[in-house]
């Protein structure tokens, strides 16, 4: 009987070994490669979008509805797993919309039955940042939707300051009492060492986050962010990988 037990039981030590992480892959669009997932160890992935573009991927994806204009596309989604809300709506050139907005579609996402994470929203910590439309949208929305159904908190992160990340998270954390998914975050190669600095904060948001995913496994077309993965792992793709 032990020798039968153990046969059965060691591909799954072994894989939980390899994928033990919330870590994640962010696929981009275009640049979309399923390898990708399995290379960096991700359990889970996503592309900004609400079809699973790698269904032969064993990580679970999780969809996106990017923006408010996407609502009659849920109808297609069963009502396993995780869903995202809108990306960065608090952004200019992003899916820009009032938190009241938000709420205001938000019981179409409660009825695919999925678990729910909210808009993701830029951080927008810097004041020279024009782009930003809104500092409070996240909380103007989990007030607007206070009767909502929402199991975790999504944000972004754009910097090497792993101090300041740290700080943000927690009060993230502190302000909504949910758990957090980090699904964007990167340190641009203009402000810092994205090397150094992942070696730095990884330890960190594995600890204060339920689940991450650095921005992003290809970068062809986006200034000043290096990839994970070009030809093969890069050392920022090396030092993700758990």
């Amino acid at each position: 009987m032990t020798p039968v037990t153990f046969t059965v039981l060691l591909p799954v030590i072994l894989f939980g070994a390899a994928f033990a992480s919330g870590r994640g892959a962010a696929l981009p669009y275009e640049q979309v490669v399923c390898g990708d997932v399995e290379a960096l160890g991700a359990t889970w992935f996503y592309n900004w979008d609400l079809v699973n573009p790698c269904p032969g991927s064993r990580a679970e994806f999780v969809p996106m509805i990017w923006s408010i204009g996407q609502v009659a596309e849920l109808r297609g989604l069963s009502a396993d797993g995780w869903l995202l809300g809108p990306n960065e709506p608090n952004y200019r050139r992003q899916a820009e919309a009032l938190p009241e907005q938000v709420a205001a579609i938000w019981p179409a996402l409660e009825a695919t039955g999925r678990n729910l994470a909210s808009p993701a929203v830029s951080a927008c910590e810097s004041k020279y940042d024009r782009n930003c439309l809104d500092r409070y949208w996240l909380e103007k929305f989990m007030s607007a939707c206070a009767g909502c159904r929402i199991e975790a908190v999504a944000v972004h992160w754009y910097g090497c300051d792993a101090d300041a990340l740290a700080a943000y998270l927690d009060r993230r954390a502190e302000q909504f009492g949910k758990p957090i998914w980090l699904t964007e975050w990167a340190c641009p190669t203009w402000a810092g060492d994205p090397v150094q600095f992942m070696r730095e904060a990884l330890p960190m948001v594995e600890a204060k986050t339920e689940r991450n995913a650095w921005f992003a496994t290809r970068t062809a077309g986006f200034r000043f962010f290096e990839p994970l993965i070009d030809d093969g792992l890069t050392s920022l793709g090396e030092t993700y990988r758990p």
